[in-house]
């Protein structure tokens, strides 16, 4: 079974940021969104830090995506596309980049970050372990990081909107 480790890298009261990384090569394959810290609270907080396991999910809302199961005192945990804390509701949002569009912390290129994860994870259960490390206002830089798949170029930056 697949290991991977969200390390969180950055928390606010707007938003918790993240890096995925593969536990083994220690690779980074995307970044991640998350809402705040908010001790747990069903459908406004990010998921406790703790060791999971994550299956492939799909709806007619949620095709085709990933769900962490056995979260403490939570369900419908899902790893989704979407850009904002707006678009979560406990859920991690996959992520090419940070950026603030419309002033809003977000991730971008969530699709190409979801399909990516798809591809390097494949079919089947994976663990997932959430570690909180550091922490910062949103839109930190992170930028010692490699990447799988040459995702990331030369680091982890916050796009600007300059």
């Amino acid at each position: 079974m697949k290991r991977l480790q969200l390390i969180r890298i950055s928390q606010s009261p707007d938003c918790t940021q993240g890096v995925l990384r593969d536990e083994e090569t220690k690779l980074a394959i995307m970044l991640t969104m998350e809402l705040p810290w908010r001790n747990n609270e069903p459908r406004v907080s990010c998921i406790p830090a703790g060791v999971y396991t994550v299956r492939p999910y799909s709806s007619e809302k949620y095709p085709d995506v990933f769900e962490v199961v056995d979260v403490p005192s939570r369900t419908d945990i899902l790893i989704h596309v979407g850009n904002t804390t707006n678009d979560s509701k406990g859920c991690i949002l996959p992520g090419k980049y940070f950026g603030e569009p419309n002033g809003l912390p977000a991730v971008l290129a969530s699709g190409e970050s979801l399909k990516r994860l798809k591809m390097f994870i494949g079919d089947g259960e994976w663990e997932l372990i959430v570690s909180d490390w550091g922490s910062g206002e949103s839109g930190k830089c992170f930028d010692v990081i490699t990447d799988k798949f040459g995702f990331f170029k030369n680091s982890l930056t916050t796009r600007s909107k300059k």
